[in-house]
Parts: structure tokens; sequence; C-alpha cells
């Protein structure tokens, strides 16, 4: 599974996903929209994953989904979104390879990357609020995929 982080801006958030990278042993993360996450707190946050973990950086999130298309991955966005299928009821795709993406801390995915992905999915929230941190999401999102596999 490759994991897309779009526009993941907060340092913490970046440093997590790549310690749920190594802890979910995933295939590469990929960042769009940042230039340099060989940072300080990025290190002590991920607790040195940033050196073993299979990561990138890229401009475009439309070009790399142009790209996980073309290698044929399932692309699944984790999103709030009315077209959204809760998490927990998805049948994911077991004979294909996947590419998890998750938008950035404050506004999420766009519109123009939901509408190219093969599926929406959502966490149900008990509670008031309405979102979690990205960070958490995706670990509860790839938690979820893994057990199915």
């Amino acid at each position: 599974m490759i994991l897309i982080g779009h526009h993941i801006t907060n340092s913490a958030n970046i440093g997590s996903m790549l310690r749920l990278a190594d802890a979910f042993n995933l295939e590469k993360v990929i960042f769009t929209g940042v230039e340099n996450i060989d940072t300080r707190k990025v290190k002590k946050v991920s607790r040195n994953a940033l050196q073993f973990v299979n990561y990138e950086l890229a401009y475009s999130t439309l070009e790399i989904l142009d790209i996980m298309r073309s290698q044929g991955r399932y692309i699944i966005a984790l999103e709030l979104h009315p077209n959204a299928i809760p998490l927990k009821t998805f049948q994911f795709p077991i004979q294909k390879d996947i590419a998890l993406v998750v938008g950035n801390e404050i506004s999420g995915l766009p519109e123009s990357i939901l509408t190219i992905c093969d599926t929406i999915v959502y966490i149900p929230m008990q509670g008031k609020n309405s979102s979690m941190n990205v960070t958490s999401a995706t670990a509860i999102a790839l938690y979820e995929i893994s057990s199915k596999f």
C-alpha cells in the first residue's frame, strides 16, 4: 500500500505518518505540496523513520494519482463527504494494490482529487466533533485496511 499525504504541512503530522508507514510496513509515503521534510522535528516525531521509510516528495497530487492509476492501483480517499462510505463497511478489493489519499489538516481533500478516486471512505464519529486529526484518522484507516488483508 502507498500512502499519499496531500498538502500535509504540520511537521508532527508528517513525522507521525512516517512512523505509521513503518508500523504498517507501507511500500511508500508520498507527500505532495511540501518542499522539505528532513527537519529536526520530523526526525524526532518519526523516531527517525525518515531514515528508513521509503518516501517521496511531489508537487502535484493529481499527477501522482495519474501514476497510481496507470500502475493499476485502487485509489481510496479518506474524507468526510456526502458520497463517502463508512470505512468499517467498505469491501476492499483484495486483488488490487491500494493507494490511500489523506488531506490537508484544515482543508482536507479538494473535489478535484475526490472525483478521480475510486472510492471515498470516512470514519463515523460518535462525539460532538465531526472530524479528527489527520494522523489519527490515517492510523485508524491503515489498521482497518490492513485487517482486511
